[in-house]
């Protein structure tokens, strides 16, 4: 884990500035607006850096409770656990955090620390361990401006305002030609469409199988887990395929799968935001 003396600030990002940051293993920073593509980014810098052999590891702080965040970060050992657990500060790979700044400040400054030293030490662990992987954080902000909202500690908002960044420009959504009726429905027929695409298709397969993983491996450990979860993972991934197979047309989608046009776009307002 190396963090840059010299951060660079990309905005927004040209192919060359991706194949410079593929072959970095500093520390990361990529902000921009919800569907502005973070995710697709860090998966494509990844598939093209020095760990493209291992598997991308994520945590994502916004949907995981407080317990979650705090050993899925920093692992644990007994007493504090029945068994030993490693953090995903351990692995040898690209770690991605996903809104760091819903982690609470006490955990938050520990990651300070962590990465000023490239060291992590494990609830109740005797030991520092080396971190031998990179880490990408992606915000919706720049981190001076999370800090200001109150929602990161100076000490991580120091790290991450010294570390390279990439600034992506706000999603482009095409508007339909006539406008449907109401707000909620404004701009939808491009967001389907964009769901159906092949492009987002693909991109959600990884997804699934990262978010899959995660839940065999909270069940392996014993971890508490949420069976609406698996459900809801499992709805997104059949309305996904139906609305594919319909060229992203609802009320043929609706049919297919027997349930109300009203069904198919709420499940689509919860895919919006891997756009």
């Amino acid at each position: 884990m190396h963090l840059a003396r010299k951060p660079a600030v990309i905005q927004p990002p040209r192919q060359s500035d991706i194949d410079s940051l593929t072959s970095s293993e500093s520390l990361l920073v990529i902000v921009g607006e919800a569907g502005s593509g973070k995710t697709d980014l860090a998966m494509q810098i990844h598939a093209s850096g020095p760990f493209r052999h291992r598997p991308l590891k994520s945590l994502n702080f916004r949907t995981l409770k407080d317990r979650d965040q705090r050993y899925g970060l920093f692992g644990g050992e007994p007493p504090e656990l029945s068994s030993h657990r490693r953090g995903i500060l351990e692995f040898h790979t690209t770690i991605l955090l996903k809104h760091i700044d819903h982690a609470n400040s006490f955990l938050q400054d520990r990651l300070a620390a962590a990465l000023k030293q490239s060291k992590v030490q494990r609830f109740s662990g005797e030991h520092s361990l080396p971190i031998p992987g990179r880490a990408i954080f992606t915000l919706r902000e720049t981190p001076d401006s999370v800090q200001c909202r109150g929602r990161l500690t100076p000490s991580l908002c120091s790290i991450l305002s010294a570390a390279d960044r990439v600034n992506l420009a706000p999603a482009q959504i095409e508007r339909e030609p006539t406008a449907p009726c109401g707000k909620a429905a404004k701009g939808r027929g491009s967001a389907v469409r964009a769901i159906a695409s092949r492009q987002y298709a693909e991109a959600l397969v990884v997804q699934e199988r990262r978010e899959i993983e995660e839940i065999l491996r909270m069940i392996d450990e014993g971890r508490e887990f949420p069976m609406k979860l698996s459900l809801a993972l499992v709805e997104k991934s059949i309305v996904e395929r139906a609305l594919r197979k319909t060229d992203g047309r609802v009320g043929e989608a609706a049919r297919l799968l027997g349930v109300t046009d009203h069904t198919i776009r709420r499940i689509i307002s919860k895919l919006l935001p891997a756009l």
